[in-house]
């Protein structure tokens, strides 16, 4: 955690490296991750829509809180249909999103 504070990482490498530490201690130091999302988070905001890979931080931000915080989910993933449709430079023309959706014995799936 210490070098992805200090160090001389791009915003975008300190966003994955966040959201990944957050999936990898949300079952043994849930409020670790919590922080960990939190952060990762910040980090991706300080970006803004300058940068046209700002809109696809947000979704591994969303992954992380799936894991982390299932609660929160629809909240992180709402943030990154908003930061793709603010975002100046970024068409989603490369992209794809896939959900998948378990609710009481029942599953669904769309690409």
């Amino acid at each position: 955690m210490e070098l992805i504070r200090t160090g001389q990482f791009a915003h975008v490498q300190k966003v994955r490296l966040l959201t990944t530490g957050a999936k990898l201690l949300a079952k043994s130091e849930n409020e670790q991750a919590l922080t960990l999302v939190d952060l990762a988070a910040t980090e991706a905001r300080r970006i803004g829509g300058l940068d046209p890979d700002s809109p696809g931080l947000s979704l591994p931000i969303a992954n992380a809180t799936l894991v982390v915080n299932r609660a929160a989910v629809w909240e992180a993933m709402s943030e990154a249909v908003k930061a793709a449709n603010s975002a100046e430079n970024f068409g989603g023309e490369d992209g794809q999103l896939s959900f998948s959706m378990t609710i009481k014995g029942m599953s669904w799936s769309a690409n």
